[in-house]
């Protein structure tokens, strides 16, 4: 399930962050300028978790984890 949140960017622009939560995986986070944008980019994020495309920065690069 993803959640929109208004916050203040360090300009003091408003920014909306996406929260990507679902069972069994880390929650996902993405910011964004602009609420349309925000609306898109949470579907997109949603849909490739549930298809299980999504990979975590770390495991993208090849970079082995520390745990």
């Amino acid at each position: 399930m993803a959640t929109i949140e208004l916050r203040t960017g360090k300009d003091g622009q408003p920014v909306y962050r996406v929260k990507v939560r679902r069972k069994c995986q880390p929650p996902q986070t993405t910011t964004f300028s602009k609420l349309s944008e925000a609306r898109k980019g949470a579907q997109v994020i949603e849909g490739v978790v549930l298809e299980g495309r999504y990979f975590t920065k770390r495991e993208a690069s090849g970079t082995p984890s520390l745990t």
